[in-house]
């Protein structure tokens, strides 16, 4: 069917002038800017990746109509519309998006931090390749309105508080292909007042809300009709669990008739809806996933739709009331019959036929309410209700209203609006699964599992009637074949039995062999009935701290991992979580942390079998951080009652290595000594009741914690403040910090290493370079937008209508260096958790659809067990050069076994994969968790297969015999001399000041600029149409043009944006190839410094870079972090262009030589 597109503003008011056609079979009508392709035919302009801007008129207020199709057999394509064009860096650009968004996207580039994404609405429909689309888009004053299909209203209605007043229009400038046709641009003059527009967007949302209001009454039938009451079946011996997952009946709080108690079982229930159980009713908004954060724009509107097909208005809804209609037998009448709720988000109170059960606060604790005999009606139909409030808000003032001040009695405001939710944001439910359980009255109340290499020591705990004659029986068995390990029995004695089978041989449990046994725990009557039954999973495991080091099962062991999977968006999926660990494992990453949200039972479930190790994390990422306050007590029992209750649950699983009270809570770093000695107690008092609820586990107090030993020696030990087991340092190079060249050992000094103290082990849970979005790859939006951090790794290329290959190949190498670096030079580390990898993937979420990106296989030979590695400085070269590297091998072997006598194969692979040169040497035997380097010397053809740039590997193959053991690769950039204009680029550095091309004049560094400025001619020779290149002045610069430079930075960019990726500067090269250019000393950078500029007329910016950073206060703070490396002044007929490129690494960097070739011909042109 076709499809009709139209983009208007549908202003009746506004004046109309003359349309004016954009030809587009007119090469000549149009201003082409950009890399790849413009084709112009008889009837359409092709365009990909280069942007074409109408010569004509620049327009302010005016419509713009046309036809735009996505190219046949481009499935991930965009049509780009742009208007108010000033330039690249200012402008709006609306792009009708093809898969996997297919949406409308309205963004404004802005200066000086003012990017916004301004609007995004899913299309509702996919577009389709081939397929042409008409479109119209309109601008009056701020106010921007979408249409779709003709439709009577508008789908977008959007207001640019500060907009961009005028500029050109264009299209294109995708990275896919997509055709233009049919354009022409009407100006438009009048138009309505804001007043009149508001008026018009609350007419269009009130007919949206009308709209939602009937889709959410049929949603309502469909949803009630999948409630089914819960009959229990005919009891039995021993223990009895009985699901009520399922669909419950569910009246928000909001729709309830004061008149009508939802408590009493004799109020109907018709017009109530029904809601899954487990399950959320609100959307599951966690970290980055959630409105204009970006990390998956797709499962916004996945989580919309579901949260949209409830029957009511979710997000709007604080409050409600659950029912669950439950037969419950008379032949149960004895019997102990409690209700189990796993997790209820965030309040919650409990009723049978109206009597209280009681109650939960918190959103992680499971808790257990026993039914009253007298409350039940045996054989017949029991009202089971609950009352959920997502904190404070309306929900708390509601129970307190129906059920008097005692149900909120000891319940502040502030506890309710402050309890930890861990990276949720709000989030009401009930969230785990709810059951039914049948036991005798003496019943078993808790198990404790803790195992050894070769046994395991059980502590049973009974509850109940006071009997003689009760024992405990337990059963091991392999679950992988059933074979018994071992059968034991312990009299009860003082409502406890601890049994300590010893002597066992099991398979032990690590995340490589993930070996598990059944236990099943039997509670014995005195005449032998089974009274009740436990079981679980275990696995025979030890994991420990032995001074700087970690061991498991008694070998030292380094974390391989990483984090945070999707267990926030998924959190009872056992399919995403088979699939998204089964991930992590084939790709070398075994450990992994519960980032700020503890992982569920369905989690670890997996994680105990597929053979994933986890750091389980608390529930209340940044309390007390820094100068704030702590917590209330109130909200300190409620964090401590959660948490404790929490290690209690999981701390049977194998797959918990060990527990970490906090995400970056930072309280050590409070200036006030007295607040700082407060939250230390409280952090004390938790830690403490950590290990007392397992002492077998190592403890990290504070993930970000790093122990300063002087503080720990004056101001911990003699308080005795309990700091945890390990240090573990948030490290994000390549992303806020300085990228991997800067963490190399300089002089016998490793700064990765250097906060830690060596005296206890060292890791890094939170080891980051970024965050590509989950639907296109792109940097997750927020930090493009809000922080602008993206863009100092890949310049322009971080935006949306740019080809995200370029930043994911960029995010991939900092990654699989950063991890190879820190394994080469480790001495105090003991492990590496990356974050995050759930940004690893194109939909981690979706098992069906889930996607590596290029990080992912970066990252395998990076983490595999035993990893062969370059020490490698140089990563562009010459043809003739040898590139001169030690071959690092690294001995983690999975089965603590020391490596055989090896050689290690060096080659250099072509873009074709053929090899080029080869070299090899002998590796002597390397026991295990130990480094061996080996000297190489590979030497780099003189005849290369092109004279030109081209990217070649260089590849490293370790063998045993004629087994590979270990397998990498490392991108390489080469080029000969020639085509790098190595005798150019060295003559522009050999003088101070010499004569180039054409006529110009070069003046190299400081000293250059001084002998510049003792010219007496030197005005009279720009001013006359003389050019002049200034090469790495530096301060002096300054002196040269102080109209113009305000500034000197002395920061060394890493790496630089050619503002214009089409500018002859880049002749011969790619524009993401200005970066970590070879350096003699210190970290490769791709500049020298660089400058901040005046407000200045003439002047043209050609280059810029950005400093690492961190969290902006706002957007508009980058201009702190920012610098201009290249750029020009047109001073009368001439011109002085100043660069700060790292021109001097061109004797071995041919990229480096070709720039500064590059830009002798540019001054000369």
């Amino acid at each position: 069917m076709e499809v009709l597109l139209i983009l208007s503003l549908a202003f009746p008011d506004v004046g109309r002038a003359e349309s004016v056609p954009l030809v587009t079979t007119s090469p000549d009508a149009w201003q082409v800017e950009r890399r790849g392709t413009a084709e112009f035919s008889r009837r359409s302009l092709l365009t990909e990746g280069k942007l074409a801007l109408w010569r004509g008129q620049e327009f302010a207020d005016f419509e713009l109509r046309g036809r735009v199709r996505i190219a046949e057999g481009v499935e991930d394509g965009a049509a780009w519309v742009r208007f108010r064009y000033r330039d690249d860096g200012e402008h709006y650009a609306l792009g009708l998006r093809g898969r996997p968004a297919n949406d409308l996207f309205l963004f404004r580039f802005g200066p000086r931090g003012g990017d916004r994404a301004l609007a995004l609405e899913p299309l509702g429909f996919e577009l389709t390749p081939g397929q042409w689309y008409d479109l119209q888009v309109a601008c009056v004053g701020g106010g921007i309105e979408v249409t779709l299909n003709n439709e009577p209203d508008p789908r977008l209605s959007v207001v640019d508080a500060t907009p961009i007043g005028s500029g050109r229009v264009g299209v294109g400038g995708g990275y896919r292909a997509a055709e233009y046709t049919a354009l022409a641009v009407e100006e438009l003059s009048g138009g309505l007042a804001e007043g009149e527009r508001a008026a018009r967007r609350a007419a269009r949302d009130a007919k949206r809300a009308r709209e939602d209001e009937a889709a959410q009454r049929r949603a309502r039938v469909v949803g009630r009709a999948a409630c089914r009451a819960v009959v229990l079946p005919k009891p039995s011996a021993g223990r009895q669990t009985i699901p009520l997952d399922g669909t419950w009946l569910f009246l928000p709080e909001q729709e309830r008739d004061p008149a009508r108690d939802p408590r009493d079982p004799r109020i109907g229930d018709g017009n109530w809806c029904g809601v899954s159980v487990p399950g959320f009713w609100t959307p599951r908004w966690w970290w980055l996933y959630g409105p204009g954060e970006g990390a998956s724009e797709l499962w916004v509107q996945r989580e919309r739709a579901r949260v949209g097909s409830l029957g009511f208005a979710g997000e709007q809804t604080h409050a409600g009331w659950y029912r669950q209609w439950i037969t419950i037998p008379k032949a149960y009448e004895g019997k102990r019959l409690v209700v189990q709720f796993g997790a209820v988000a965030m309040v919650c109170e409990v009723f049978l036929n109206g009597t209280p059960l009681g109650g939960h606060k918190g959103m992680f604790g499971s808790f257990e309410l026993e039914l009253p005999p007298a409350a039940i009606r045996w054989s017949g139909r029991n009202l089971l209700t609950a009352y959920v409030a997502d904190g404070a808000g309306e929900g708390a003032r509601s129970l307190g209203g129906l059920l008097g001040a005692e149900a909120t009695a000891g319940v502040s405001r502030e506890t309710l609006d402050g309890l930890p939710r861990g990276m949720y944001s709000r989030s009401a439910g009930i969230w785990q699964p709810v059951a039914l359980i049948a036991t005798e009255q003496n019943h078993l109340a808790d198990v404790v599992a803790r195992t050894r290499l070769d046994g395991l020591d059980l502590d049973v705990s009974v509850a109940g009637e006071p009997a003689d004659g009760l024992r405990c029986r337990a059963t091991v068995a392999d679950r992988a074949d059933g074979a018994v390990l071992v059968q034991t029995e312990a009299p009860v004695s003082e409502r406890r039995a601890l049994l300590a089978p010893a002597g066992l041989a099991p398979k032990p449990w690590t995340p490589d062999t993930p070996n598990l046994y059944d236990l099943r725990v039997e509670l014995l009557a005195g005449d032998g009935r089974v009274l009740d039954v436990y079981t679980c999973r275990i696995g025979f495991r030890t994991f420990e701290v032995r001074g700087n080091r970690l061991y498991l099962n008694g070998r030292p062991y380094w974390l391989r991992g990483a984090n945070h999977a999707p267990s926030g968006l998924e959190p009872n999926s056992p399919a995403v979580a088979r699939d998204f660990l089964r991930r992590m494992r084939e790709g070398n990453t075994v450990v992994l942390r519960a980032h700020a949200s503890s992982f569920t039972e369905t989690w670890l479930d997996a994680a105990d079998e597929v053979g994933i190790g986890v750091s389980m994390e608390g529930i209340w990422p940044w309390v007390m951080i820094d100068g704030s306050p702590p917590p209330s007590e109130e909200l300190q029992r409620v964090w401590e009652d959660e948490w404790i209750g929490l290690m209690r649950r999981m701390r049977n699983h194998p797959s918990i290595l060990m527990w970490t009270l906090n995400n970056e809570s930072y309280w050590y770093r409070a200036a006030d000594p007295g607040l700082r000695r407060g939250k230390w107690e409280i952090a004390t008092r938790l830690i403490r009741a950590m290990r007392e609820t397992d002492p077998t586990r190592p403890v990290v107090c504070d993930s970000g914690y790093v122990r300063d030993l002087e503080v720990f020696e004056q101001e911990l030990q003699p308080n005795g403040f309990d700091d945890g087991d390990l240090d573990d340092t948030h490290l994000y190079a390549g992303w806020y910090a300085p990228g991997p060249w800067s963490l190399y050992p300089s002089e016998g000094a490793a700064p990765l290493e250097s906060p830690f103290s060596g005296t206890r082990p060292a890791i890094s849970q939170e080891f980051s370079t970024g965050y590509p979005n989950n639907d296109t790859g792109h940097p997750t939006r927020k930090y493009i937008t809000d922080h602008l951090v993206a863009q100092t790794w890949v310049g322009d290329f971080a935006y949306e209508d740019r080809d995200p290959a370029v930043y994911l190949r960029r995010h991939a190498w900092m990654a699989k260096e950063l991890t190879e670096l820190a394994r080469r030079h480790r001495s105090k580390l003991c492990g590496l958790l990356h974050f995050s990898n759930s940004s690893w993937f194109r939909l981690p979420y979706d098992p069906e659809a889930a996607e590596p990106y290029p990080v992912y296989d970066a990252m395998k030979p990076a983490m595999a067990p035993v990893l062969v590695s370059a020490d490698l400085r140089r990563r562009h070269v010459y043809a003739g050069d040898a590139l001169e590297f030690s071959a690092v091998i690294v001995n983690d072997s999975v089965d603590g076994s020391a490596l055989p006598p090896m050689v290690v194969q060096a080659e250099l692979l072509g873009s074709d994969g053929r090899p080029l040169s080869r070299t090899a040497a002998q590796v002597a035997p390397v026991p295990y968790y130990e480094n061996r380097a080996v000297a190489l010397s590979l030497a780099v053809p003189a005849s290369l297969p092109t004279e030109a740039r081209s990217d070649y590997r260089l590849a490293l193959t370790l063998k045993a015999g004629e087994s590979a053991i270990a397998r990498n690769e490392y991108p390489l950039i080469g080029a000969t001399r020639a085509w790098a204009g190595l005798a150019a680029a060295a003559a522009a550095l050999s003088e101070t000041l010499t004569a180039g091309e054409g006529g110009s004049l070069i003046a190299n560094g400081a000293a250059g600029v001084q002998a510049l400025r003792a010219r007496p001619e030197l005005q009279a020779f720009v001013q006359g149409g003389g050019h002049v290149l200034v090469l790495n002045g530096g301060e002096a610069v300054r002196e040269l043009l102080p109209d113009v430079v305000a500034e000197a930075v002395a920061w060394r960019p890493e790496v630089v944006n050619v503002e214009d990726e089409a500018s002859p500067l880049l002749d011969g090269l790619e524009p993401w190839d200005v970066c970590w250019l070879n350096a003699e000393s210190g970290p490769p950078a791709a500049a020298t410094g660089g400058f901040r500029l005046a407000e200045a007329a003439g002047v043209r910016v050609l280059a810029t870079a950005i400093r690492p950073h961190g969290y902006l206060a706002s957007p508009a703070d980058v201009a702190q972090h920012s610098a201009v490396v290249v750029f020009e002044v047109q001073i009368g007929k001439g011109r002085v262009v100043v660069s700060e490129l790292h021109g001097a690494a061109a004797s071995t960097d041919p990229v480096a030589a070709r720039l500064v070739r590059n830009l002798v011909a540019y001054v000369a042109r």
